[in-house]
């Protein structure tokens, strides 16, 4: 091997991790989510897909448990919502989530907006991100949220 070749050859080594990086990755295995609702105390533990997909009786389920707490109002959830969440939460060694707030209707959000709360405009990725950083946290330190 001449040194232009091995140059090449190390250049290519160095810039592969970054660009596996960059790809996107498989959602971890086994996908699994433990996640407690702050308001409800309801409780989910279990696998959501498998590796036929989603679980069509365990996405209801957590259709229920994402609901509007205020209304009971529930919509279907995005797969690929729950693989980041569960994807971030092996990332960093968390078993356990706790769901702060998840979805909300129209008319939650007038409810909240008239008790002064200023309703987030993007739900899901506010409050995943908020929950997320809080599971690292103690409840007492924790502010109020709605």
């Amino acid at each position: 091997m001449d040194r232009r070749q091995f140059l090449s050859f190390i250049a290519g080594a160095v810039a592969l991790p970054s660009l596996a990086h960059a790809l996107p990755s498989p959602p971890p295995r086994p996908h699994r989510l433990n996640l407690l609702n702050a308001h409800t105390k309801e409780t989910f533990s279990g696998i959501y897909r498998d590796d036929n997909g989603p679980i069509p009786r365990v996405m209801d389920e957590l259709s229920v448990f994402l609901r509007d707490f205020h209304t009971g109002d529930k919509i279907g959830i995005d797969v690929d919502l729950l693989d980041f969440l569960s994807h971030v939460m092996q990332s960093v060694g968390q078993n356990q989530a706790t769901i702060l707030s998840a979805y909300r209707t129209p008319e939650t959000n007038a409810m909240l907006a008239r008790k002064g709360f200023k309703p987030a405009e993007n739900r899901w990725s506010v409050r995943l991100l908020s929950s997320l950083r809080r599971s690292r946290s103690t409840p007492s330190t924790w502010p109020d949220s709605a």
